[in-house]
């Protein structure tokens, strides 16, 4: 799973960047996951613009989906399309980590794109009811 604001795997937003004064990182938002089981694989990664974006200190909305922390656990509940054959891709994930790190890279020659592994180790509980 991965929350991004300015999607650096989109090519609207790749396009976008090529006109630096319309490229607003935030008209690029999504969720991306993808979801492994014996006999079914389900990715998503529907982007959105600014006005499907919500955050705080405390949450992050992206459209219908939404990671939120409570101080203790990241719940991240997840309301999305499979692509690229749609299916409903609807479920929760707690995350409590072990440790946080507070590393972070610049990936880009701008400054304005960092990438950093938040909770590499972690205990994650995964519910998303089986469709089919």
């Amino acid at each position: 799973m991965i929350a991004f604001v300015g999607s650096v795997f989109s090519s609207y937003y790749h396009w976008a960047r090529a006109q630096p004064q319309t490229s607003d990182p935030e008209n690029h938002v999504c969720i991306n996951l993808a979801l492994y089981s014996k006999g079914k694989k389900r990715w998503t990664m529907t982007e959105r613009g600014r006005r499907f974006l919500h955050r705080s200190s405390t949450e992050f909305t992206v459209g219908p989906s939404q990671l939120r922390w409570t101080g203790d656990e990241l719940v991240i509940d997840i309301n999305e399309w499979s692509v690229p054959v749609p299916m409903k891709v609807k479920g929760q994930m707690r995350i409590r980590a072990n440790q946080f790190f507070h590393y972070q890279q610049v990936i880009d020659a701008q400054g304005r794109h960092r990438w950093g592994p938040l909770a590499p180790s972690a205990r994650i509980e995964v519910d998303f009811p089986c469709r089919v």
